[in-house]
């Protein structure tokens, strides 16, 4: 009868597993753990989560699903979130895809925060916001809420455009959030909901102190190489070298976005 009953605890273990096991490869599964530090319990937290939004059981889930989930507007902001990782399809996400990109921006910090909403909407990725980018910022953070009509974009540009001219560089960008946060807000908002309902904003910020400490451990390992760069950083490096415009000012534009001079 033990060995019997052993016998069916394993089967019964193995079975949870397999019910409970994130659908990867070994190879993604391997890239998850070591570029975001994931164990094998928060991987099935985020699979049950997973599995709780692919209603059809297809392996996938709906970016439009995600973010009714999320209690979150769906725009072409919250859609810039899965450009991070290059998500292969503009649709459908599979669970690599899906995790890449949630890890990615629930692991910015304040800073990177800000330069994603500025790199988002820098459109020829010029290194400024004109008056039609900061338009859509503006429209894409805030959509039809009360506060929207509250927003000058115009008074804005000219009075944190220092040099006067017509656009604002990421430093002024810096002084625009800095005297009125509340025109970011919502960028934040949303940052801080995907921790909450995935591993839990005490959590991520643990997480983000853990990478940033083995982070600079590894770098001063390689001699302080700078080419060791965040997630953040690394989709920056990629938007950059697909970009026309940007690969004439890769220089200053890779300067401004990632170091904030």
């Amino acid at each position: 009868w033990g060995d019997a009953s052993a016998d069916s605890s394993r089967a019964e273990r193995k079975s949870a597993d397999r019910e409970t096991a994130p659908p990867v490869t070994a190879a993604e599964l391997a890239a998850l753990q070591e570029h975001f530090g994931l164990g094998w319990r928060e991987l099935r937290v985020l699979n049950a989560e997973f599995k709780r939004l692919d209603k059809d059981a297809s392996g996938t889930v709906d970016r439009r699903e995600l973010f009714e989930w999320l209690r979150e507007p769906f725009t072409a902001f919250s859609n810039a979130i899965f450009d991070l990782v290059r998500a292969e399809s503009q649709g459908d996400l599979r669970f690599p895809e899906l995790v890449r990109a949630l890890c990615t921006f629930c692991l910015l910090s304040h800073d990177e925060v800000l330069k994603f909403c500025f790199f988002v909407f820098d459109k020829n990725r010029n290194g400024f916001l004109d008056s039609l980018e900061l338009h859509q910022l503006v429209n894409y953070l805030h959509g039809q809420t009360q506060e929207a009509p509250l927003l000058d974009v115009d008074a804005m540009l000219r009075d944190y455009d220092a040099d006067s001219d017509g656009r604002i560089s990421f430093a002024e960008f810096q002084v625009l959030n800095k005297r009125h946060p509340f025109i970011l807000y919502p960028a934040f908002r949303l940052q801080a909901q995907v921790q909450r309902k995935t591993l839990g904003r005490g959590w991520w910020r643990l997480q983000r102190s853990m990478l940033a400490r083995r982070h600079k451990a590894k770098s001063r390992k390689a001699g302080g190489n700078s080419l060791m760069s965040s997630p953040f950083q690394q989709w920056v490096d990629r938007a950059i070298e697909t970009s026309v415009a940007a690969r004439q000012n890769s220089r200053s534009l890779l300067r401004l976005v990632t170091h904030g001079r």
